[in-house]
């Protein structure tokens, strides 16, 4: 299992756009036509929100399937706590809400081993593909090293 970060230069590392520069800028990196289009502060503001649950999500779940079951309990926290996230703005935030919600659906209704490797599968290529859009990064050897 290959172990990602959010720590990049397209996605937030705070929920916080009004008092961060930072994070304008990682924003405005991420997606400058959405950020753009957004007529008020605040609709930047939800917008790096739900950026920035989504794919602290998606890295944190991915970081711990190996540790079995308390994955899936990442992604019922999420799901309950963030349920805005279905109407973003953000049209990728909704698409990977509804993955982790399918995951997390079809887990709870038939937690086999088989169900289980398919959806680590799953997890992975879309950390790959998610790599290569520089969203998310593969974490330094000392990191992974300090995980294991």
């Amino acid at each position: 299992m290959i172990i990602y970060s959010c720590r990049t230069n397209k996605i937030p590392t705070s929920p916080d756009f009004i008092h961060n520069v930072s994070n304008e800028y990682k924003m405005f990196g991420y997606n400058e036509d959405l950020m753009s289009s957004c007529s008020s502060i605040e609709i930047q503001d939800l917008v790096t929100k739900d950026v920035y649950y989504t794919y602290q999500t998606l890295v944190n779940f991915n970081n711990s399937l190996d540790k079995g079951d308390s994955a899936f309990d990442i992604l019922n926290d999420y799901l309950s706590a963030h349920a805005e996230i279905k109407d973003s703005k953000d049209r990728k935030c909704q698409i990977y809400y509804d993955k982790m919600d399918l995951w997390y659906r079809r887990y709870i209704t038939n937690p086999s081993e088989k169900l289980y490797k398919s959806i680590c599968d799953e997890v992975q290529k879309l950390m790959q593909y998610l790599e290569k859009q520089e969203l998310v990064k593969e974490s330094s050897c000392n990191l992974k090293r300090n995980y294991y």
